[in-house]
């Protein structure tokens, strides 16, 4: 009993409730916006994975950066001390 209500009373309103609070185009049926929601979280994990691996990058190209100074600054012209520091 408890599921036919949950299934025809509860998530119609719960689904509605959803879609007056957000306030923009979500589906009527809270199924399909809890697969929404899943290919959200999905596509939010995926960008902090492009972040991390940019901030890595940026980390990377700033040490980069602090060796090519030094070298230039000691007088150096040798390039492979860049290689071996990286």
């Amino acid at each position: 009993m408890l599921g036919i209500v949950q299934n025809y009373v509860l998530n119609p309103l719960v689904a509605l409730y959803n879609v007056l609070d957000y306030g923009e185009d979500l589906p009527d049926d809270l199924k399909d916006q809890k697969k929404m929601l899943r290919t959200l979280e999905q596509e939010e994990s995926d960008y902090k994975t492009r972040v991390k691996v940019l901030e890595s990058s940026v980390r990377s190209i700033d040490l980069l950066i602090e060796v090519v100074k030094k070298t230039k600054n000691s007088g150096k012209k040798d390039r492979y001390i860049i290689m071996l520091l990286i």
